[in-house]
């Protein structure tokens, strides 16, 4: 059937927990044989919670994000395959109690691991069969469990998962457009899933655990291998050329296939072969680490790409399904414009008591406020919810035991290795999946997958753990912390502090992803006598811009109130002849737009991003470059693992020991990797952490000299007053960007205004972040005690007198040309978040990155760089463009020469 104007506003998956495949298997819960045939990675398991509570789960989040309000849904369906909690009672009902709060019809759909399908289906009919209704609500869920099915055997070659699904369906544009919608049945199938069993008088009066292989078994007895083999093919060949036709489109057309999660030799022999497609234009790469999730399969598998920013505009996307009966699905989906990314990280509801006990909720979920119930029992080997919102880490997959605590303990070799997962590591890692070369990338820090609740990250307003890297306290907060895995290490220096980010992602996930191109001048100091500024210019810095997708402030979203401060910092500069212009940001502009609509929390325009940006609307790089690498099937992207120690291996190539963590820094497992490729990208911090400790040590023998030299830092934070009020505690990040060359060309100041949510209340504020051209005249040393390095800054050096007072002119020129003003404060270089170098391009490296004289070791970060005199990121991720060409070339022989 081909629909006009039917849209899909959003979709949503929670799943609630993994369990490591390798885990099962060593645990005896799964077979080793039928493993090697699935090739999953691991598999979604509730710790607790209800398949409706699941459900419920996910559609407050579809909800949220397709900015549907609950009286606004006109039909809700809920399909499920397996039992759903209670006797005798409506799934349906419950989730429309708790998620949404209306009384439009909820009915619940039972057409097996079809059921997704069906009720999307269903909706879309009922949405243009002429009711009147405008919008439904379609969610699944399922919890397959003894003692009724065995997970792991009850259907050799499909490992079923936990997880609740949603989709809100309308009549009104949303991201997506459902094009088409076909459907076959084959009632003589029906049997095959019934076998020769008698029929019962209650569920699993015949057999316990249920047992589809033996049910198959009699069935093909009966009608032969041919005949099953036949009409299942001809009916799922007869729903995809029908649905093609009505979307009249052709299967090369299609950009990416959302299929049953099968295991891989299902899957393969199902659809891979038959229809001639690679398992990196799938859902595979979600639906190993997830399973089969009954029928919700499409509706997660559709979140995922949405997720990882694959679901582009203009992009088609099929879904298929095929449910016991038999039915068989396929729809086609046309992206229309970018989605709302949604995750699998949880709304904030978990399993209630044995009884109905209510949701504590007064209203249905129309805001970002979650909804909340009892925590769900602990279960064995089920990863444990925490307070916060949990990133989809996986458990290691083996253990032992070492004081009292399990350690793994681990061997493995890779093609490449990449540390870190920052501009250069998430640069290095795409280019590398493009190019078809398998990595491993390592990242310290965990997660942080943005969801509809707002609560991702702690807040200047709320800090918490969240805020440090393993630490109580942080200089950006007042308050005692929790210690957690936090997206922001603080490093005391001598003479200088460090800031650090850790996550998947790196500094992207708590920068304001400010994108400068600095003078060939500037260039010229710092890295003229390496890299040629045309050739920087003419295709790096481009190529750089691209990647990040960044862009400028909107004229709407600038002259609306919450940038009066911005605007009011333009006019201030004007009157002092000072030029600026609307400054580059890695900034979704359309979410900040739908923060200023209360869409979504207010993160950006509130100036609540110094420790992530809950409304998504940062283009972090695990949503972006790091997602599309994964997305490819060639990148193994490891969290919450900290590297410990480099060497070099005996003949070519490197070991690499790295200690796997839990969230709150506990070790889990101490593992080794070797690899003849070795990027380091772990930032100017944790690169030169590695390079100085494997010098002192021993274990990179004729490391250069020159390793922990030449650090910069031209941060500069300044904040002035005393003009009339103009709403400083909002505007963010940074919508302009000053440059002041004109007293002194050499050293030009750039300040970038930024909100100050604390500004005190009734006055006017321009608070700015920059930078002024300072000489890189800092050095890492390595501490042998505490095994770690130290920054000294010599602060009072009188090289740094020409920056101070090229920032001091900038400021008073700011003053006298808007009488009443006055300088609160200005500082530069004690507290570094842009802290450049100690691994000097060209000198420790030749100029792409190769480390001199250690073969296959390579460095592609903000560590080559001794400053930039304006805000660095563009130029790390340019040089980063850059150095990853020319490792491409040396892998594969294709690349920048």
């Amino acid at each position: 059937m081909r629909f006009d104007d039917v849209y899909i506003g959003a979709a949503a998956v929670h799943v609630p927990g993994r369990i490591a495949v390798a885990d099962a298997v060593a645990d005896g819960l799964f077979d080793a044989r039928l493993a090697g045939r699935t090739d999953l990675l691991s598999v979604a398991v509730s710790n607790g919670e209800s398949p409706p509570e699941m459900a419920a789960r996910a559609a407050v989040s579809a909800l949220r994000r397709s900015g549907t309000a609950p009286q606004d849904i006109d039909l809700i369906l809920h399909a499920d395959v397996y039992y759903q909690g209670h006797d005798l009672w409506a799934p349906a009902s419950y989730i429309q109690r708790v998620a949404v709060g209306n009384r439009c019809p909820a009915i619940e759909i039972r057409q097996l691991s079809n059921g997704g399908m069906a009720a999307l289906e269903l909706a879309a009919c009922a949405l243009t069969g002429g009711a009147g209704g405008e919008s439904a609500l379609l969610t699944t869920g399922d919890r397959f469990c003894a003692p009724g099915f065995d997970r792991w055997h009850s259907d050799p070659g499909t490992v079923y998962g936990d997880a609740g699904t949603a989709l809100v369906l309308s009549r009104r544009p949303g991201f997506a457009r459902l094009r088409s919608l076909a459907t076959v049945s084959e009632p003589e199938l029906e049997a095959m899933h019934r076998g020769h069993d008698p029929f019962g008088t209650a569920p699993f009066a015949v057999r316990r655990p249920m047992d589809l292989q033996a049910t198959k078994r009699a069935f093909v007895d009966d009608v032969g291998i041919s005949y099953s083999v036949a009409r299942v093919g001809a009916g799922e060949a007869e729903a995809l050329k029908r649905a093609l036709s009505d979307a009249d489109v052709e299967l090369s057309d299609v950009d990416w296939f959302v299929l049953p999660h099968f295991g891989l030799r299902r899957l393969s022999r199902t659809y891979l072969r038959t229809w001639g497609i690679a398992p990196e234009v799938t859902t595979w790469p979600f639906g190993r680490t997830v399973g089969h999730l009954g029928a919700g399969d499409q509706f997660a598998g559709l979140a995922h790409l949405v997720d990882s920013g694959l679901a582009r505009p203009g992009r088609l996307v099929l879904l298929t399904g095929v449910g016991a009966g038999f039915t068989w699905s396929s729809a086609v989906v046309e992206i229309e414009h970018a989605a709302p990314p949604t995750t699998d990280a949880p709304v904030t509801i978990a399993a209630p008591p044995t009884t109905e006990a209510p949701l504590t909720t007064d209203a249905p979920p129309t805001t970002d406020a979650p909804l909340t119930i009892a925590a769900p029992p602990p279960g064995p080997r089920v990863t444990p919810l925490v307070p916060y919102p949990r990133s989809d880490d996986i458990r290691p997959s083996r253990s032992d035991t070492a004081g009292g605590r399990p350690v793994v303990r681990e061997q493995h070799r890779a093609d490449v290795v990449i540390v870190g997962s920052g501009y250069g590591g998430a640069i290095a890692a795409l280019r590398l999946a493009e190019a078809g070369v398998d990595a491993v990338l390592l990242e310290r820090g965990r997660r942080w997958p943005v969801d509809g609740s707002g609560t991702t990250f702690a807040t200047q307003a709320a800090p918490d753990g969240r805020a440090a890297w393993l630490s109580r306290t942080s200089p950006l907060t007042d308050a005692e912390l929790d210690v957690y895995c936090g997206v922001l290490e603080f490093v005391p220096g001598d003479g200088m502090n460090l800031l650090a980010g850790a996550g998947v992602g790196g500094a992207s996930l708590a920068s304001n992803g400010t994108m400068c191109l600095p003078s060939e001048e500037l260039f010229a100091h710092t890295l003229g006598d390496v890299l040629d500024y045309r050739e920087m210019v003419e295709r790096w810095y481009p190529e750089a811009r691209e990647l990040i997708g960044c862009a400028p402030i909107p004229d709407d979203v600038y002259e609306s109130p919450f940038y009066r401060s911005a605007r009011s910092f333009a006019d201030q500069l004007d009157r002092a002849g000072i030029p600026w212009s609307k400054v580059d940001l890695a900034v979704d502009w359309d979410a900040v737009r739908e923060e200023m609509t209360g869409a979504r929390v207010r993160s950006h325009v509130d100036g609540l991003n110094v420790f992530g940006v809950n409304s998504g609307a940062q283009l972090s790089l695990d949503r972006t470059l790091l997602a599309r690498a994964e997305a490819s099937g060639r990148l193994d992207v490891r969290p919450l693992s900290t590297v410990t120690a480099v060497r070099a291996a005996d003949g070519d190539g490197y070991h690499i020991d790295y200690d796997r963590i839990d969230e709150r820094g506990d070790v889990l497992g101490r593992h080794r990797v070797t690899t003849p490729r070795l990027v380091l990208a772990a930032g100017t911090l944790g690169t030169n952490r590695i390079l100085l400790r494997a010098r002192a040590t021993g274990a990179l023998p004729g490391l250069d000299a020159a390793v922990g030299s030449r650090v910069g830092n031209s941060e500069v934070i300044t904040a002035r007053t005393g003009m009339a009020e103009n709403n400083p505690r909002q505007g963010g990040p940074c919508a302009i960007i000053a440059q002041d060359a004109k007293e002194d060309p050499a050293r030009p100041v750039s300040l970038l205004n930024f909100p100050w949510p604390e500004a005190p209340e009734g006055e006017g504020w321009i608070t700015t972040i920059g930078s002024v051209p300072a000489p890189a005249l800092g050095v890492f040393r390595y501490d042998r005690a505490h095994d770690d390095i130290v920054l000294h800054w010599p602060v009072d050096d009188p090289a740094f007198a020409g920056a101070r007072a090229a920032i001091t002119r900038t400021l008073d020129r700011l003053d006298e040309a808007n009488p009443g003003s006055r300088t609160a404060f200005s500082r530069i270089g004690t507290t570094g978040g842009n802290v450049l170098g100690g691994v000097p391009l060209g000198t420790v490296t030749d100029d792409a990155g190769r480390v001199t004289g250690h073969r296959g070791l390579y460095v592609i970060d903000g560590s080559l760089l001794p400053g930039t005199g304006v805000p660095p990121a563009l130029t790390v991720a340019a040089v980063a463009a850059r150095a990853a060409s020319y490792l491409v070339r040396d892998i594969t022989g294709a690349g920048a020469g």
